[in-house]
């Protein structure tokens, strides 16, 4: 699937659970983090301190909308 990097991160998404609400997985250095795009909300977290969650949550919210229009672009491929 799809992956593109904001800052230091790795953001994908993974076909087998396109059929829930939108959503990304930010991987880093073995960290791995499920945020739900609508709205931007943590939902798993693996490895991330707090402060850098609230990081990469800001990075969602900045790239909110390109992260949409890629999840719809996956969906339509199905």
């Amino acid at each position: 699937m799809p992956g593109i990097k904001i800052g230091p991160y790795e953001v994908r998404f993974y076909e087998y659970d396109l059929n829930e609400r939108p959503h990304v997985h930010v991987r880093r250095e073995g960290k791995q983090a499920k945020f739900w795009l609508t709205p931007i909300e943590l939902f798993q977290n693996r490895g991330y301190a707090d402060h850098e969650l609230s990081k990469i949550e800001q990075l969602l919210r900045k790239n909110r909308q390109r992260l949409l229009t890629l999840w719809d672009e996956e969906m339509k491929k199905r």
